[in-house]
């Protein structure tokens, strides 16, 4: 069989042309056309298939596909992920958080299957719209006893088109010269009239209409000075061009981004029985308030709304992180009225977080800290472990060779466990023994030599207390903590458990419940909350292991004691009587005072929950623990003037970050970069003969780079990052982050200058 395409061999942007399909021996044919961005089908080397030979080949199809490129790079010790977003990924992307705007999208026509009569010709109508390049038009086709297939190359141009460039990312109150090149590929125009469009939020310096003289060039470059706004949303740019009878235009859509951090900040009350509290609702500190909140809790001193967030909106990447941002998840909406996690959307971070691990597990069945690395982090990969077996426990599609692999391997480990071989190791063996147990597989042979170890630490203990109970024994689990405390000393470890003292006291409450002691369980999370500060930066471990506890102690069982409350929304009175003993709700952003009344027989705790970006007045420099400097040079090393740095330069941002040693030893720490957007990173993880920095690991994003690594006493870490000057215009100061990941007593931010590209 042999489809014939029909059609000009360039066609315009925006014009409306026919596709004509024929066979041409007249036979009968049901076909599906395709129209796809040339340069995507050149990414994966793609040909539209020879049917036939295909069907009746001997040997069956291989498949060659570009997703093996981590299978090759690697050999260079490069580790990659999603090296390339192409056409055909939005469901992956989906699962990446919603995207506000395409900065490219990309040309990808499904023209639907069709049936052509014996001798017939049919005509298809199309228009490709914002688009200049080439384009292929594939038709596979097939009868009842025949295959074929056919394509054709069709350039999208005119002769008179206009194209906008921008920066990857956009912040607000930043200057740019923006600029449109005029391409010009008819002889007879000498010149043209460019006009630019701009959303509400971007304002045009000077005229917005420009005339543009060709003097015999084919291409024409303008610059169009534009001021952003001070909001952050979406947007667009416009530029049209005509000459007579010839014109063209482009549109851009991007995000304008505010470039402080997003903050949760909550402030704590407690109201008594038939008692009234007045609270004023102030939004001084927030440049965008997004929402603001309230929160009741019946007898728990928290803000559960703000551990949620914050482990949400966590930036960093590690498996720790990636199990502690969905983790909790699985429970969310079992404690507290969440509004902004649905059902959909908790499924979708679920999943993705799933996708995300298996860049993380090694070949036998363990977990690395860092996607890629051959390294097992034995505490994290048993956490990995404990979400997956609480996932499949709540109906979640768990991938059924993740989670046995990670068992045979875990069990693997636990019967060959050597308490002497690291001195934290015990804690790990006693936390795995409990998570194999909630996996419905327990290991009573390790459980019962490691009950006869001495020398465990309290919340060893109470783990294999906890696996024993969970695996029906409860009496054992009883004997092993009767005589123990539940008081852990204060301590943080960032290197080897993550743990703190919060974070044991948490987990000593989830497994009393596991126990069937509620009333111990809850009476030790009502402590444990009262005394710590509600706005207190908590790490991802104590966050989670809270919100774990408090779903274990309260979220199965509920309330005995209903509370009875009303407050004011902004519009009317709400009365609220409940059985629950958390409840969230949303006030409206322009209130700026409320009222609530305690109307239960018992004590209730309130948190105003405010989640917005602070003004850079509350962002200043800081230093705790360590310090930052950062500096650019050219290349030769010699200091730029940050007034006036020549467009097209590369340029060396340095970044030194210096333990004092009023901390230690410091573990994990992560360098957060943000990149003003005039500048283009030069990503050289791809440029085998670079110097090492020696990093644990290092995101390259397109406007941050954020490198993980140690620091010891009085030691200096210098991190280099290449840049382009690429995109004339004003830049804000960027900020420069870093924080030890699991002590939140450890931070340092700092600035980079304002600079100017001429």
């Amino acid at each position: 069989m042999e489809p014939q395409i029909v059609m000009k061999d360039k066609v315009e942007p925006g014009e409306e042309f026919t596709v004509e399909l024929n066979e041409k021996k007249n036979k009968e044919m049901a076909y599906q056309i395709f129209i796809v961005d040339e340069g995507l089908m050149s990414l994966t080397n793609y040909k539209v298939p020879d049917v036939h030979s295909a069907i009746f080949a001997k040997e069956a199809l291989s498949i060659f596909s570009f997703d093996n490129i981590n299978e090759v790079i690697g050999v260079q010790n490069v580790v990659t992920s999603n090296v390339y977003s192409i056409g055909g990924d939005k469901a992956k992307l989906a699962l990446d958080g919603d995207k506000k705007s395409d900065r490219f999208t990309p040309v990808v026509i499904n023209g639907g299957l069709h049936i052509l009569k014996p001798g017939a010709k049919n005509l298809h109508k199309f228009k490709i719209n914002n688009y200049i390049g080439a384009v292929r038009v594939m038709v596979v086709a097939n009868n009842r006893k025949a295959f074929g297939s056919t394509e054709k190359s069709v350039k999208v141009k005119s002769d008179l088109m206009a194209e906008i460039t921008c920066p990857k990312v956009l912040n607000t109150n930043d200057n740019l010269e923006l600029p449109i090149t005029i391409f010009n590929y008819n002889k007879n125009i000498s010149s043209a009239e460019v006009e630019l469009i701009a959303s509400p939020n971007i304002q045009i310096s000077g005229s917005k209409k420009q005339t543009v003289r060709f003097d015999g060039l084919t291409e024409k470059i303008i610059f169009v000075p534009v001021i952003l706004d001070k909001f952050a949303g979406k947007a667009f740019l416009e530029a049209k061009v005509h000459s007579g009878s010839n014109s063209s235009s482009h549109k851009l859509e991007f995000n304008i981004l505010n470039p402080n951090p997003t903050i949760t900040e909550a402030n704590s009350f407690w109201i008594e029985p038939n008692q009234e509290l007045d609270l004023q609702l102030t939004q001084d500190k927030f440049e965008l308030l997004e929402k603001q909140k309230i929160e009741v809790s019946n007898g728990l001193a928290s803000s559960f709304t703000k551990s949620i967030q914050n482990l949400i909106n966590y930036p960093h990447g590690c498996l720790e992180q990636t199990i502690s941002a969905a983790f909790p998840q699985l429970y969310v909406n079992k404690i507290v009225n969440v509004n902004e996690l649905s059902n959909e959307k908790i499924l979708e971070n679920i999943q993705a977080a799933f996708s995300k691990l298996k860049n993380f597990q090694n070949g036998d069945g363990a977990f690395s800290y860092w996607p890629g690395s051959r390294s097992v982090d034995e505490w994290a990969s048993v956490y990995a472990g404990h979400f997956l077996v609480e996932a499949k426990k709540n109906s979640y599609t768990v991938p059924s060779g993740m989670l046995e692999s990670w068992y045979k391997y875990s069990s693997y480990m636990s019967s060959q466990f050597d308490k002497l071989k690291y001195s934290y190791s015990i804690e790990i063996q006693c936390y795995r023994l409990y998570v194999l147990s909630k996996y419905g597989k327990p290991d009573f042979a390790s459980m019962n030599r490691m009950a006869s170890v001495s020398g465990k630490s309290l919340v060893a203990t109470w783990f294999l207390a906890g696996a024993y109970a969970v695996a029906g024994n409860k009496d054992i689990a009883e004997n092993l903590v009767e005589k123990l405390g539940k008081d852990v000393s204060p301590y943080r470890d960032s290197e080897y458990t993550y743990g703190s003292d919060f974070r044991d006291h948490c987990m000593i409450a989830m497994i009393l419940a596991d126990m069937g002691k509620q009333s111990d369980a809850r009476s030790l999370l009502q402590k444990i909350s009262k005394n710590s500060k509600i706005n207190a930066n908590y790490t991802t471990q104590e966050n989670v292991f809270f919100i774990l506890a408090v779903e274990k102690v309260f979220g199965q069982v509920g309330n005995t004691v209903e509370m009875n409350y009303s407050y004011f929304d902004g519009k009317k009175s709400q009365d609220i009587k409940t059985s629950k003993f958390i409840m969230n709700h949303d006030l409206d952003m322009n209130l700026n005072k409320t009222k609530i009344r305690n109307n239960s027989k018992s004590v209730i705790h309130v948190s105003l929950v405010q989640i917005g970006k602070l003004k850079s007045q509350y962002t200043s420099e800081v230093a705790q623990g360590i310090s930052i400097k950062n500096s650019m040079t050219y290349q030769n090393g010699k200091a730029i003037d940050y007034s006036q740095v020549k467009q097209g330069e590369d340029i060396k941002l340095q970044v030194e970050v210096y333990n004092n040693g009023s901390s230690g030893n410091i573990k994990n720490l992560a360098l957060t970069t943000v990149i003003p957007p005039g500048f283009e990173i030069r990503n050289e993880r791809f440029i085998f003969d670079q110097e090492s920095q020696n990093l644990d690991f290092q995101d390259i994003k397109d406007d941050r780079v954020m490198s993980y690594f140690n620091l010891n006493t009085g030691q200096k870490k210098n991190i280099v990052i290449q840049l382009t000057a690429a995109y004339r215009g004003k830049y804000e100061k960027a900020s420069i982050v870093c924080e030890a990941m699991y002590d939140p007593n450890i931070f340092a931010r700092q600035y980079t200058e304002q600079i100017v590209i001429r």
